[in-house]
């Protein structure tokens, strides 16, 4: 084979191939809000936390925006349905009516501000406020893989009042009348969480040098660890 006709094919083959940048993150505003500016200089995204999370804009750099919008302006009057953008909620809606009174337009988390948390492998990571009846919260995870965007939809349990009560004062929760069964490494007994006497029973493990166990208050489950 010629050199010349070497050279040309490496060359078809170099060019071929596709090259992304270092995805990056960027605060930008979009309509006057707050926004984030996601991109692997190929395309880009933007994503606005005030308006319950969604995903506003995604298109090629300086190319036409692949995600509907409504018209300027539209964002910021309360009928959310005219915002446009991509956005994730508990689904289906047939089934709201076990948990909220209607099963149309979606509930508040699904138009109020969503955070930006820290997420592993992420760009940038937004949670929504807590859905009413399900006790979770939707989490928006955003990454560029090989040149493409994608959008990791997930559910975080959100902790009851009780549930956090709970861990706050079982931190530094006295024991009282602990037993211990040497023969079955049961144990079993009572701790004061403010001014509540809680049961609580649980077992050790095999090797002898930490209990697990948990007790109940309020309806809430939680853990019991004693260690020698």
């Amino acid at each position: 084979m010629p050199l010349s006709a070497l050279r040309t094919g490496l060359g078809a083959l170099l060019l071929a191939a596709p090259l992304y940048a270092e995805p990056t993150v960027s605060k930008i505003k979009w309509r006057d809000f707050d926004a984030y500016h996601l991109t692997d200089e190929r395309t880009e995204a933007i994503v606005v936390p005030r308006l319950g999370g969604r995903l506003m804009h995604y298109g090629r750099i300086d190319g036409a925006n692949w995600i509907w919008n409504g018209e300027a302006g539209a964002e910021k009057r309360n009928d959310a349905l005219m915002w446009g953008g991509d956005k994730t909620y508990i689904g289906p809606h047939t089934m709201w009516n076990f948990t909220q009174a209607k099963t149309w337009p979606p509930p508040g988390p699904d138009v109020v501000p969503h955070e930006i948390v820290k997420a592993p492998n992420a760009l940038l990571a937004t949670v929504s406020a807590e859905w009413p009846g399900y006790r979770t919260r939707v989490t928006r995870e955003y990454a560029f893989d090989n040149g493409e965007l994608v959008i990791r939809h997930g559910l975080a349990a959100v902790a009851s009042s009780q549930q956090l009560a709970a861990k706050k004062a079982v931190s530094s929760a006295p024991l009282r009348a602990l037993s211990f069964n040497r023969n079955t490494g049961a144990f079993s007994g009572r701790m004061q969480i403010g001014r509540k006497s809680v049961k609580f029973s649980g077992a050790v493990n095999q090797q002898g040098n930490i209990g697990a166990g948990q007790f109940i208050l309020g309806g809430e489950t939680g853990a019991v660890i004693i260690q020698p």
